[in-house]
């Protein structure tokens, strides 16, 4: 599976992300979804390195991906395997996931996805943090305003 049609599986994925009705997976998708999670100390290593060269190589051209798995001792398509699994790991993991009976407030939730656009650009990713603190706290994002603004009340805020 290419890069290109890795991000198209998971795009398709996020848009979905919430909804009632799922997207249909193809068979290497769903080959993909239910990966064995990557244990060990070679792995987690690996899994830095990967985050790192995304990182710094936000959108990479295949030619730069396939050196990074030659500079790794990988094939490329094994590396795409590792990618697809931490992306796989970040989108079904969380408070949020499985949790039926959880229906966040909208204005916690729209306080919420603003806030954790301080961490990412990407609107489903700032949901789905959002959505995963409110499962756990429903007025998080209440709380946190309101301890941000005792902390700058009292001389600890930004500089």
């Amino acid at each position: 599976m290419t890069m290109r049609n890795m991000i198209e599986a998971v795009s398709r994925k996020m848009e979905n992300f919430g909804s009632e009705e799922e997207p249909e997976s193809t068979e290497m998708e769903q080959e993909k979804m239910e990966m064995e999670p990557i244990e060990g100390e070679d792995n987690i290593d690996v899994e830095q390195k990967i985050l790192q060269f995304f990182m710094e190589n936000p959108s990479p051209e295949d030619d730069a991906f396939h050196a990074f798995a030659q500079s790794l001792g990988m094939e490329p398509d094994d590396l795409e395997t590792k990618v697809y699994g931490i992306l796989s790991s970040l989108l079904s993991g969380g408070n949020s996931q499985g949790n039926e009976d959880f229906g966040p407030d909208e204005e916690q939730l729209a306080m919420g996805i603003e806030v954790e656009k301080e961490h990412t650009d990407n609107e489903f990713l700032a949901r789905k943090i959002a959505l995963d603190h409110l499962a756990s706290f429903p007025t998080y994002y209440t709380a946190l305003k309101e301890m941000e603004s005792n902390l700058e009340k009292n001389g600890m805020g930004k500089e």
